[in-house]
C-alpha cells in the first residue's frame, strides 16, 4: 500500500493480507508492545503525541479479548486495519482521524451485554483514561463522531448510511473512517482466498463469449470458497454497492482526495473479491462451456437493458430482476442469510450475481456519473 499526495495509490488483497499478518503476530507476543503496533499502524505516518493511540490500543486488546470476527480472525484486527488502513491513505493522519477509525464500532462491539457489568465497568475506566489524554474539544468532537458512526439497534442500514451522510459535509472524516470500514469489511474475506488477476478474469470472459471450444485456463491453486464465505462476502459488496451509490447520488465521493482515493479503492477491491468468486465458481461448479455462455449473456443481457442502473422486480422478467430486492434487502438478518444461502446453491445465479457485481464496480471505476437508482435512506424502491 502507498501513499502520496493524500490519494491511494495501490490497496490489494496481498498488501492487505501482509499487513493484516504483521498486526497479528505482533498481537499474538506474549507481552504485547503497543508502540510495535502503533507504528505498523500509523506505516509512515508520525504523531507527535502517540500516548491517547497507545490508551485506544490498551481499551481495544482489554474490550475484545480473544473475540473473533464471522469468519475467523481476531476481532480487534478489524479497527486497527481501519486505522491502519486511513493512516496509509492519507498524507497526515490526526489524532482524532485515528481515534475515530479505532474506536468506531465501540458503541457496538463493547456494550454491557457484550462483556458483563463488571468488565464493561473497567472498560469504561480505561475509555476514560485515554480520553484524559486529549483535550475537551477533541474529547467532544470523538464522542460526537463516535454517535453518528454507530447504527442504533433496530436501524435499517440505509438510515445509518443516510445518518452519516447527513454530517457528512461538515464533517469529512466521517466519510474517511465508514469507507476504511467498508474496506477492511471487503478485504477480510480474502482470507480463503488470493483473489485474482484482473486479466485473468476478462480473459476468461472474452474466451467463454467469443472463442469456440475455450478452454478455461489452469487454475494454480483451486479455493473454491464455502457457503458461509459467499454470504458474507455477497452481503459486503451489496453493502458497499449501496454505500457507493449513495455517496455518488449526493456528490459526495470526490469530496477531498482522501474520499475519492477510498472511493476508488473500494470500487477496485470489491471488483477483485467478486472476480474471484466468479472465476472460482466457473473453474469448480460450471463445467460446461454451454452454461458459462449462458451465464454470461443472461448478465449481459441484464445489463444492457438497464438493470446495472436501477433497482428492478421480478416482473421485469429477466433472470437477475429483483434480486436486490427479494435476496439483499429483507430486513430480517436470519432470512435475508438464508436467501443469501439459497444463491450459493444455485452456481449460475451465484456466476451471474459475481459477474454483475464486477460489471456494477467496474462502473463505478469508469463511469464518475455511475450510481443504482432506486436507493435513498427509506431502503431500496423499483425505477421505472
Amino acid at each position: 500500500m502507498e501513499a502520496g499526495s493524500g490519494r491511494v495509490h495501490s490497496l490489494t488483497v496481498e498488501g492487505f493480507l501482509r499487513l493484516s499478518a504483521d498486526i497479528n503476530l505482533q498481537l499474538q507476543a506474549r507481552h504485547l508492545s503497543r508502540q510495535a503496533l502503533l507504528r505498523l499502524v500509523l506505516g509512515r505516518a508520525e504523531v507527535k503525541h502517540p500516548a491517547p493511540l497507545l490508551e485506544a490500543i490498551t481499551y481495544l486488546r482489554d474490550g475484545y479479548g480473544d473475540r473473533r470476527r464471522k469468519n475467523g480472525p481476531l476481532a480487534i484486527l478489524h479497527p486497527l486495519r481501519v486505522a491502519a488502513l486511513l493512516s496509509h491513505t492519507m498524507e497526515q493522519p490526526t489524532i482524532l482521524d485515528l481515534l475515530s477509525a479505532l474506536l468506531h464500532d465501540k458503541e457496538e462491539d463493547l456494550r454491557v451485554e457484550d462483556v458483563g457489568a463488571e468488565e464493561f465497568g473497567r472498560l469504561q475506566n480505561a475509555f476514560e483514561v485515554m480520553r484524559q489524554k486529549i483535550d475537551q474539544d477533541h474529547q467532544w468532537f470523538l464522542g460526537e463522531r463516535m454517535a453518528i458512526l454507530a447504527r442504533k439497534p433496530g436501524q435499517s442500514y440505509y438510515a445509518y448510511l443516510g445518518q452519516i451522510v447527513g454530517k457528512a459535509r461538515q464533517m469529512v472524516d466521517l466519510l474517511h473512517t465508514k469507507l476504511a470500514d467498508r474496506l477492511d469489511n471487503t478485504f477480510d474475506i480474502a482470507v480463503q482466498g488470493r483473489g485474482v488477476q484482473e486479466r485473468g478474469f476478462f480473459e476468461t470472459v472474452f474466451g467463454a463469449l467469443f472463442l469456440p471450444g475455450y478452454q478455461l485456463p489452469v487454475q494454480e491453486f483451486e479455493l473454491p470458497p464455502d457457503e458461509e464465505t459467499c454470504v458474507l462476502l455477497l452481503s459486503q459488496l451489496f453493502k458497499n454497492a449501496v454505500f457507493m451509490s449513495v455517496l455518488r447520488m449526493e456528490q459526495l465521493d470526490d469530496l477531498d482526495d482522501t474520499t475519492a482515493g477510498l472511493f476508488t479503492a473500494l470500487a477496485d477491491v470489491s471488483r477483485a473479491q467478486a472476480q474471484w468468486v466468479a472465476m472460482e465458481a466457473f473453474h469448480t461448479f460450471l463445467h460446461d462451456p454451454a452454461a458459462r455462455h449462458r451465464v454470461l449473456e443472461e448478465t449481459m443481457k441484464y445489463c444492457h437493458s438497464g438493470g446495472i442502473g436501477a433497482v428492478t422486480t421480478r416482473e421485469r422478467g429477466g433472470s437477475l430482476d429483483g434480486t436486490f430486492l427479494d435476496r439483499f434487502a429483507v430486513a430480517d438478518d436470519h432470512v435475508r442469510k438464508v436467501q443469501l444461502a439459497a444463491v450459493y446453491k444455485d452456481p449460475e445465479l451465484l456466476a451471474r450475481l459475481m459477474v454483475l457485481f464486477v460489471a456494477i464496480f467496474t462502473c463505478f471505476l469508469v463511469d464518475s456519473g455511475y450510481y443504482i437508482r432506486g436507493i435513498d435512506p427509506n431502503g431500496l424502491k423499483a425505477v421505472g
